[in-house]
């Protein structure tokens, strides 16, 4: 393999391979590559047209490639991309594969990633971003986990800037403010190691961070608490996976760690996702609850993506699941299934603008999830991002993260509690989940911090 930087003395780079790997991190590509076409195996994808940043190519045949050409291999399969390697050795062409080759660029942005430190804090939340962390694999097998039914449980490869990049691309100037950034991975998120430098980077730019765990990655854990981070801007949302934890006695583990996160002034949430096997152990769970954190737990919603409607996953009847799931009175579980199967449409919706879908490892912005991509932030780090709101043109059968968009306030005529409300407890002994400093966050809405009348 050629290193990147034999590759960028080619006077002409080809894209070898034009499937999702590179639909996803291509646009990441040093700027200045003098990239001239793209091509593929696949007889059938000739002739398409591929925008490579802002260019346009049609994709040909990789016969094209000629003696001294550099090629990015952009296929994820290993396999594949050992055949091409032998192929472009016969060709004495020059290649490293993508990953590589936006590494590099990433690294190169680090001398241009300079900002003013913070030292004014600001507690008004401009924009709520819905953070996808680039890790899919999990310590845990729940019944009901989507990557199960999908049979995801693998590493992925991911590549993103350096911690203080993604900082510069989200720094307060560039977002108009304070942002509240949720972080979540398809697996695990506090499995993905490079995670916690970057949580400390936002924190310290004066953000305020939630993180989707199941609190079980102690490691993880202590390297959070070892850091000199403001903790009163930091959320940690302990997915409580009981029955799992139960048959691998691990529930011990996970109520440690909930209770330190709380003693060193992290604000939590306990919450389960129901499931229709967890129904007989419903009063253990309570009590576990009870007795560990003061309070029971919250109840989400677990959707089920093979139907175009996204209802309920369980095989009981909606008066059922609600009846019984209904007695943890919990705020966040009365609220999602007030808003299953309402659509959205005829509402203004600022999605897009006040509230952003964003891929951690690619840049890549979104409006809202399923809904159209709008920028990528890596590029060109220095000037503003293209937002546009989604309005009335809602891709979505329904609100399913009506606990989130809703209650931060992107449809102001929609009347919802605040996400607060979604999120805290109040102990048997009068504490709080939720610190004082973030309560005065999430009960905020993202219409009057916006200036909209």
């Amino acid at each position: 393999m050629s290193t990147y930087g034999e590759l960028k003395k080619a006077k002409r780079i080809w894209i070898w391979g034009m499937g999702e790997l590179s639909g996803h991190y291509i646009h990441n590509l040093e700027p200045s590559l003098p990239i001239i076409g793209v091509c593929d195996n696949n007889p059938a994808k000739n002739g398409m047209i591929f925008e490579v940043r802002g260019k346009r190519f049609r994709c040909c045949s990789p016969d094209q490639i000629r003696n001294g050409d550099g090629v990015v291999i952009a296929v994820r399969e290993q396999s594949a991309a050992k055949e091409i390697e032998k192929i472009l050795k016969r060709k004495q062409a020059i290649w490293c594969h993508l990953f590589d080759a936006v590494k590099a660029y990433y690294d190169s942005l680090k001398e241009g990633a300079v900002f003013a430190e913070n030292s004014e804090k600001d507690q008004r939340i401009v924009k709520f971003i819905d953070c996808l962390v680039p890790i899919d694999r999990c310590n845990l097998r729940c019944s009901y986990c989507y990557l199960k039914e999908e049979e995801k449980f693998k590493s992925r490869l991911a590549v993103y800037p350096d911690a203080k990049v993604i900082r510069k691309a989200l720094s307060r100037e560039r977002m108009g403010g304070t942002v509240f950034i949720n972080f979540c991975g398809d697996g695990e998120t506090m499995l993905y190691e490079d995670l916690i430098p970057v949580v400390c980077e936002l924190i310290r730019e004066g953000h305020y961070v939630q993180i989707v765990t199941n609190t079980t990655i102690t490691k993880a854990i202590e390297r959070l608490l070892a850091s000199d981070i403001d903790l009163n801007h930091l959320f940690i949302k302990c997915s409580l996976q009981y029955m799992e934890l139960k048959q691998r006695n691990m529930l011990d583990i996970y109520a440690s760690n909930v209770n330190r996160l709380r003693e060193r002034g992290c604000s939590v949430s306990v919450e389960v996702t129901p499931h229709d096997e967890l129904i007989p152990c419903l009063d253990e769970l309570k009590q576990f609850s009870l007795s560990h954190f003061g309070a029971l737990p919250h109840i989400t919603t677990a959707r089920n993506e093979e139907q175009d409607d996204f209802r309920l996953l369980t095989a009981l009847s909606s008066d059922e699941y609600q009846k019984i799931w209904g007695k943890f009175d919990s705020p966040m579980f009365d609220f999602k299934i007030a808003n299953i199967g309402i659509e959205r449409k005829g509402f203004n919706c600022m999605a897009g603008v006040w509230s952003l879908e964003l891929n951690l490892a690619t840049g890549e912005l979104l409006q809202c999830p399923y809904h159209k991509t709008m920028d990528y932030i890596y590029e060109n780090i220095n000037s503003p991002i293209h937002m546009e709101i989604v309005g009335t043109k809602c891709q979505l059968p329904y609100c399913y993260n009506c606990h989130a968009y809703l209650t931060w306030g992107t449809i102001k005529e929609v009347e919802a509690p605040t996400y607060l409300e979604m999120r805290d407890r109040v102990t048997d002994t009068g504490e709080h989940w939720i610190s004082e400093e973030m309560r005065a966050v999430l009960s905020q809405k993202l219409y009057l911090n916006n200036d909209i009348v």
